[in-house]
């Protein structure tokens, strides 16, 4: 198909729309596009980890993507197979629709994303202004100090959870305009997995330890990342196990490995639970914006979302251990280059 199609008959055909159209061959290699599309590629620095992610499934996606001037493009790839039902190549559609509606799948993604931050943010909010009104009301001057503290901490973790709401909203901003950045500094590693495990400590049931899995060798161990994004991605991990942990244990293990495919020392960082688990048929979301697995879970459902942006600009790689039986094991692998 790809050699019937040339540049010019794709310029004719779509001339007059903004949709950009590109046939690549079966291993992801661009063999010839339209003008519109190689507009839209460099002026809003579209990458390849779309087409990389249909390549490796085989199956279509569809994604929204926003650029720096407010402009949206619907980005969607599917495979084409030959005469014998192979898989010859993939078309890949960008097409602006910024000033036409949105797509039927967007309209309910948007849905989701406005129902989730109304329950995210007014919760918390009730909370803090109920406990308010009780400590500064008449009320508060009949209770016992003991009472009071208690007040105060729910005060406390409510502002945290409204903040970090706040924090993934904007952290997903920057993420679909392509700008969520690095700050790299030398840091501790166990200093930055001590961090992470302390952030979700008041989140465990009490039936649920908390525990880690610290090599000795990795002890006094400095890396030069992000520390701030690099913990960020572990609370998420183990907020996650958290509220779905019921009994059992959370366990944050670290370890180094040698890459089998590239020959380099590899940074490894998972988080096990012996939680409820995951259902096969739910895989496919759990990197995906807005996909809660259920209503009972805190947060806006774009975690895992951002964690996978956060591990692609670290030059490594989050998934999900379906081979871990005994509940649900996220893993984030980056290169490790001692300092």
């Amino acid at each position: 198909m790809s050699q019937l199609i040339d540049q010019h008959i794709l310029n004719l055909a779509f001339s007059g729309l903004q949709m950009g159209v590109g046939v690549y061959d079966k291993e992801g290699h661009l063999t010839t596009c339209n003008e519109e599309f190689k507009k839209m590629k460099s002026a809003y620095l579209i990458g390849d980890e779309l087409l990389k992610e249909v390549v490796r499934k085989g199956k279509s996606e569809w994604r929204l993507l926003t650029g720096h001037d407010g402009m949206v493009l619907e980005a969607f790839i599917s495979p084409y197979t030959d005469e014998k039902g192979e898989t010859a190549g993939y078309v890949y559609r960008l097409a602006n629709v910024s000033s036409g509606e949105a797509p039927s799948k967007e309209k309910h993604l948007e849905e989701i994303f406005l129902d989730n931050v109304s329950h995210e943010i007014r919760t918390p909010l009730n909370s803090i202004v109920g406990f308010c009104d009780l400590l500064n009301g008449v009320t508060g001057k009949h209770l016992e100090e003991t009472e009071k503290l208690v007040m105060k901490d729910h005060i406390h973790r409510n502002a945290n959870r409204l903040l970090m709401v706040v924090n993934d909203v904007l952290d997903l901003s920057k993420m679909q305009k392509g700008c969520l950045t690095l700050h790299k500094t030398v840091v501790s590693l166990m200093e930055v997995c001590y961090k992470a495990r302390e952030s979700v400590k008041h989140e465990m049931s009490p039936n649920v330890k908390l525990q880690h899995e610290y090599p000795v060798a990795l002890k006094d161990t400095y890396i030069y990342t992000d520390g701030k994004r690099l913990e960020q991605l572990l609370r998420i991990f183990l907020e996650n196990a958290c509220q779905h942990t019921g009994e059992g244990c959370v366990t944050l293990k670290v370890k180094t490995f040698e890459s089998s495919e590239t020959g380099r020392d590899m940074l490894q960082l998972r988080v096990d639970d012996t939680g409820e688990g995951i259902a096969p048929d739910q895989y496919d979301l759990l990197f995906k914006p807005f996909r809660k697995l259920d209503r009972k879970s805190e947060g806006l459902g774009v975690g895992l979302a951002i964690c996978k942006e956060i591990a692609r600009l670290l030059d490594g790689r989050v998934y999900f251990n379906d081979d871990y039986l005994e509940g649900a094991s996220f893993v984030f692998e980056m290169p490790f280059e001692e300092v």
